[in-house]
């Protein structure tokens, strides 16, 4: 079997629908996650929900374009959120990247608990 690439499969308007509703509720998560992160640091500012959107929306499409160049790019891209959280929302580089853990922290926790309400396993450790 011979793998296509993604594009390929976005033939048809309701798959691009569907792939832009899945993009925008992406976005609304982890805003809402990004949002209590920032929520832990006491001089963060802009914490609002549209300004943490618009962090999530500019970080997130930074990422994907500089992930385009493989592993250096994805680093460079990494490395330019936290400028772009540190910048947007007042708080250090440093700090920046401890809002990053927290909210992948609190991702996992919800994802955890969110499986044990479906009944879903995820094996994270082996």
């Amino acid at each position: 079997m011979i793998l296509q690439p993604w594009t390929e499969n976005l033939g048809t308007t309701e798959v691009i629908l569907f792939a832009i509703l899945l993009f925008i509720i992406f976005l609304v998560v982890v805003t809402i996650i990004l949002k209590i992160a920032l929520g832990f640091v006491d001089k963060a500012r802009n914490e609002s929900f549209g300004a943490v959107f618009l962090t999530v929306l500019i970080v997130t499409i930074v990422v994907a374009i500089f992930s385009m160049w493989g592993i250096i790019g994805l680093v460079i891209g990494i490395i330019l959120m936290f400028v772009i959280i540190s910048a947007r929302h007042s708080t250090g580089f440093v700090t920046a990247i401890g809002v990053v853990i927290i909210a992948v922290i609190i991702y996992i926790i919800l994802a955890y608990l969110l499986g044990l309400l479906l009944g879903i396993s995820i094996n994270l450790f082996f």
